[in-house]
């Protein structure tokens, strides 16, 4: 208690991990105090800690969607000539059906002639024998 007179009362400090601490009248509760501070000191670190964690874990996250976003159009390129390609050549082999059937029958018709043609030759061969010998020379 301040009499009349008396000096009023300056409260003591003391610094404890870095934070001033009131210490008059709270001698008997200091530890706990301290306790409470330096638990949210170690509160606060361990969120600082995270902090940066996940802070790393984003980074790491971004340089993979970057890498991956860079694959991503390196296959769309890819897969565009290839479609480009695949146009072309469907474009071609609906060329070659149209034109196959026709050559096919083409085919078949000379191959038809040629073995009369060959029959009618082995016809005259075999009816005159003195064109053989004429052929021979």
């Amino acid at each position: 208690p301040q009499g009349f007179g008396a000096a009023p009362r300056v409260p003591q400090q003391r610094v404890f991990g870095g934070c001033f601490v009131e210490v008059a009248g709270l001698d008997h509760r200091l530890p706990q105090v301290v306790r409470r501070r330096s638990g949210r000191m170690a509160h606060r670190h361990d969120q600082v800690s995270k902090a940066k964690e996940l802070q790393k874990s984003i980074e790491s996250m971004m340089a993979d969607a970057e890498r991956i976003e860079g694959e991503v159009r390196r296959l769309a390129e890819e897969k565009a000539q290839v479609d480009k390609k695949l146009f072309s050549y469907n474009e071609k082999m609906q060329a070659i059906q149209a034109q196959l059937p026709a050559k096919q029958k083409r085919l078949r018709d000379l191959t038809q002639e040629q073995t009369i043609k060959e029959a009618q030759y082995m016809a005259l061969l075999e009816a005159s024998p003195t064109l053989v010998q004429v052929m021979k020379r």
